[in-house]
């Protein structure tokens, strides 16, 4: 509730600070994911302070925004969020009702006139978007999000391409709105053409994007075909002519991100990943008398940090990556790995354990079809855990002692392709005992 004010004598007004604080200590108590319809007397065009309205929604998913106000029927969508403004039934308004359709995909308001017994064609009055719907598992007590942000409309911290410079943000990428406060780092190890001064730009859609010659980051508004994020990166402006050789780094444009809360392992009885993922193109830049399987590729993957969190055990503050393949040009379906991270100066050392990607999805992921991804990751986990202790890498074996405490998701391009794919619907949950 917001109390309109009267002694403004307008009636453009912000939203009370009452009303911010509510949403902003309220919303986080709903499941994660679960669809959420607000309401308030002020409507789109009345308000304020619209950015500081949205910005109290925090991760929430609010599907639509109700008001009403200034009495007539009309339709607006600000930074991804759907406002509608309902007619009014009083005297001398327009004779007009909002009828609203909201299913698990889609959300559609109408306005209906009732005198005239017809519904209305004015596109300026109807609304009929895309929305997301209450994910898999939201109805398990126990199930607790492990990231934030998973739609990427905070923006990101943006990396320096020495990844020697670890944390540090060499810019911040805010999507144009400096309130903005990121969860999300976008790492770009190995460029040499930074994102740093890349200017923000919108488009008609509520698009927004940062681009160079050779990457391109785009964030996509709620309702667009290019939802949730894109990630391009043009290896061959990095490269030139030449074939990468052995021992050279390569181009990364990854996203990254530190875990809301750590489970240990033993905990948790399922950690369920969600991901919809679209190869958009993928080209080889390469001569065939150049390009070594063994060297050059270009691949699309998302690793987990499953480190031990007992501060009284050997292996405290050990690590080992826990990998996801989405996407490998050598391959139809990416192979398991298990190796040691090495190749480059700036390799860690630590063990990997990839899955097979026949684990992850029954199909490739071709080329401007959506695959959509739903896994349970806790066995293959656990046995990469074991996997590391057995091979030296680690000497504790025990699963109550190790948690997922990050990960990263993205492109890495040791061979000269230029490749781009898209993802949406991002959901990392661990479902407790």
């Amino acid at each position: 509730y917001s109390k309109y004010d009267e002694t403004l004598n307008s009636p453009a007004q912000p939203i009370s600070e009452d009303a911010l604080e509510y949403l902003r200590i309220n919303l986080p108590k709903v499941p994660y994911g679960t669809p959420i319809v607000l309401s308030t007397h002020l409507c789109f065009d009345s308000i304020t302070n619209k950015d500081e309205f949205v910005n109290s929604f925090g991760d929430a998913n609010v599907i639509l925004v109700l008001g009403g106000h200034y009495h007539k029927a009309s339709i607006n969508k600000y930074r991804g969020i759907n406002f509608v403004q309902l007619p009014s039934p009083a005297p001398n308004s327009p004779s007009e009702i909002t009828a609203l359709r909201i299913d698990s995909e889609r959300l559609i308001a109408v306005p209906f006139d009732y005198e005239k017994g017809e519904w209305c064609t004015e596109k300026k009055k109807i609304l009929d978007t895309k929305i997301q719907g209450p994910r898999k598992h939201d109805d398990t007590a126990g199930s607790r999000p492990l990231l934030l942000d998973t739609n990427f409309r905070r923006g990101f911290f943006l990396s320096y391409p020495d990844s020697k410079k670890g944390h540090a943000a060499e810019a911040v990428l805010d999507l144009g709105d400096s309130d903005n406060k990121p969860v999300w780092r976008l790492c770009q190890w190995g460029t040499k053409h930074s994102l740093a001064s890349a200017s923000c730009n919108h488009d008609s859609h509520g698009n927004v994007s940062y681009g160079n010659d050779a990457k391109k980051v785009l964030v996509g508004a709620g309702d667009s075909d290019n939802r949730d994020l894109v990630l391009e990166i043009r290896a061959g402006c990095e490269y030139g002519n030449r074939a990468r050789k052995q021992g050279e780094s390569w181009p990364h444009l990854l996203i990254e991100q530190q875990v809301c809360e750590t489970y240990p392992l033993e905990k948790l009885t399922r950690l369920d990943f969600a991901l919809g993922i679209k190869r958009l193109y993928c080209e080889n830049r390469m001569a065939t008398d150049t390009c070594d399987p063994s060297l050059h590729a270009a691949q699309f993957q998302m690793f987990l940090v499953v480190s031990n969190i007992n501060q009284s055990s050997k292996d405290s503050g050990n690590y080992f990556w826990f990998g996801v393949p989405f996407y490998d040009s050598r391959y139809e379906i990416p192979p398991s790995y298990r190796a040691k991270d090495a190749g480059k100066a700036d390799a860690t050392g630590r063990f990997i354990y990839t899955i097979a990607g026949e684990n992850v999805a029954s199909e490739p992921l071709k080329e401007n079809q959506w695959l959509k991804i739903d896994i349970d990751l806790l066995p293959y986990i656990k046995a990469g855990l074991q996997e590391a202790v057995k091979r030296g890498y680690l000497t504790d074996s025990n699963p109550g002692d190790y948690a997922v405490v990050g990960m990263n998701m993205g492109w890495e391009l040791p061979g000269t392709f230029d490749a781009s794919i898209q993802i949406r619907d991002l959901g990392l949950q661990a479902i407790l005992r």
